[in-house]
């Protein structure tokens, strides 16, 4: 049985989802067509409808509140961080860094003439003045250095907008998106750490009574560690 195209006249298309808030309550997300009806029924307290030529949203009274938006506030910076220059700069570090362990395994493994099987080459004094190893380290393990460094600089900008935003009420048991703030700022330490002890581990400075070490594991070709004696940081 056909149905008639003038059946479906003054239908349009629409998303609806939940997502949970940082205080455990649930907000309603909805996407609606241009053409939609829920737009000519929307109530506003302020503003206008969105412009649908640009990135612009329609935000409940609450959400708002909560958030501390008035009409006409922006959140682009957040989203700017998170969404466009974070994610290009993880990538770029994510390349630079696999880059760096590259050379770092391929420099071991042709010292130790232990292609293809688990290696271990002691970073001596005279091992570090390799002129090999030094284009290793002033080339891809000091450009890893950098991209981790400014991923590490974009999760500073990204967790001071996410700190600033203010509670929804005075009687907030925790602050808004407490949970993602955690996890975020350690995930920034943990960059901070890794591009401080990388180029680090391949200096060539080697203090008094340390052991410094590259260690490859042919099974998983992921793995390379660099190790020191006593511990200063691995990575």
């Amino acid at each position: 049985m056909g149905v008639e195209p003038a059946a479906f006249a003054g239908v349009a298309g629409g998303l609806y989802a939940f997502t949970v808030a940082a205080d455990n309550e649930s907000i309603l997300v909805a996407g609606w067509s241009r053409d939609s009806a829920g737009w000519k029924g929307a109530p506003l307290l302020s503003g206008r409808l969105p412009d649908p030529d640009r990135r612009e949203i329609l935000v409940g009274d609450t959400l708002a509140e909560g958030l501390g938006l008035a009409a006409g506030g922006e959140i682009d910076a957040a989203l700017d961080i998170a969404e466009d220059r974070l994610l290009a700069a993880l990538s770029a570090a994510r390349a630079s860094v696999t880059e760096a362990f590259d050379a770092l395994r391929a420099f071991a493994a042709e010292h130790t003439n232990q292609i293809g099987r688990d290696a271990q080459l002691r970073l001596t004094e005279a091992c570090l003045s390799e002129p090999e190893l030094r284009d290793i380290h002033a080339g891809p393990v000091m450009t890893a250095a950098r991209d981790l460094t400014a991923c590490a600089r974009l999760c500073e900008g990204l967790l001071k907008i996410l700190k600033d935003i203010p509670a929804a009420s005075n009687d907030a048991r925790e602050a808004p998106f407490l949970g993602e703030t955690l996890q975020l700022d350690a995930y920034r330490a943990r960059l901070e750490r890794t591009a401080a002890a990388l180029p680090a581990g391949v200096g060539p400075e080697l203090a008094e009574n340390t052991v410094r070490w590259i260690e490859i594991d042919p099974k998983n070709p992921a793995l390379v560690r660099a190790g020191r004696c006593p511990p200063a940081g691995l990575f």
